[in-house]
């Protein structure tokens, strides 16, 4: 005769299963909080989403122009919607919003959002971009467009180093508007990203600026009779042109 379970063990086994799958959720939700999982990666920058700030004056982001003017940069940060830095020019210019943060070695990923208004195509342009060794390294974003962009830089620096993250405008006229501008640490990018090894190109900077400084004075080398011995030519390359010069007046 077969053996059964009786009704009451069935039932204990079922809410003891139960019980098992339900602890077993817990430690898995648990786990995913410790070690990180399904969180966002932290932003590096300060008021990334561009929320914080008085007036007109976002916090930690600084306007920077070669002739500043008051109505050249905008910051908005509409209830409900993502902040917004804006540069807006009505002549030549050169502006942009900025901040700089310390990196420690490693890659980074750099992203944001950008869309332009009435920018010239062939005189303006603008940028999301980390600004080292006098280049602003950008983001592959279209600069033209009253559209959104988005678009991904990787960059890897090999040594400590304090960097601008930028949002420039150059143009005649028209307006540029950030948005959205994510800093953060990460590993090897993928291969096919755009990704820039800033410690390589730094060195190279670095290496040219070297060469191309003037050095420092140093002291003539040579015979101590050198200088001496090239007047004593010179004058009496100037006596015999004399001399010449009086014998053709006396002829």
């Amino acid at each position: 005769m077969a053996r059964g379970w009786p009704i009451g063990s069935e039932a204990g086994f079922s809410m003891r299963l139960k019980s098992s799958l339900k602890s077993s959720s817990i430690l898995l939700l648990v786990f995913l909080l410790c070690t990180g999982a399904g969180t966002v990666d932290e932003n590096l920058l300060h008021n990334g989403e561009l929320q914080e700030g008085t007036l007109n004056d976002p916090t930690h982001w600084r306007a920077e122009s070669l002739r500043h003017d008051s109505k050249t940069f905008s910051w908005s940060h509409p209830p409900g919607a993502p902040g917004e830095l804006q540069i807006t020019s009505g002549k030549d210019v050169m502006a942009r919003w900025s901040q700089t943060v310390n990196l420690a070695p490693g890659w980074y990923r750099l992203s944001g959002e950008l869309r332009t208004e009435n920018v010239d195509r062939e005189q303006g342009n603008a940028q999301i971009g980390v600004f080292a060794g006098g280049v602003i390294w950008g983001l592959p974003i279209k600069p033209h467009s009253s559209d959104w962009n988005s678009g991904v830089l990787y960059f890897k620096i090999g040594t400590p180093r304090e960097l601008p993250i930028v949002c420039l405008l150059v143009a005649s006229r028209g307006t540029a508007h950030f948005r959205r501008i994510l800093l953060t640490r990460t590993s090897a990018p993928p291969r096919e990203a755009d990704q820039v090894d800033l410690e390589a190109k730094l060195a190279r900077f670095e290496r040219f600026t070297r060469r191309t400084i003037p050095q420092h004075f140093q002291q003539p080398t040579g015979s101590r009779w050198t200088v001496p011995a090239t007047i004593l030519m010179l004058v009496a390359i100037t006596l015999a042109g004399w001399f010449g010069f009086k014998r053709s007046q006396t002829d």
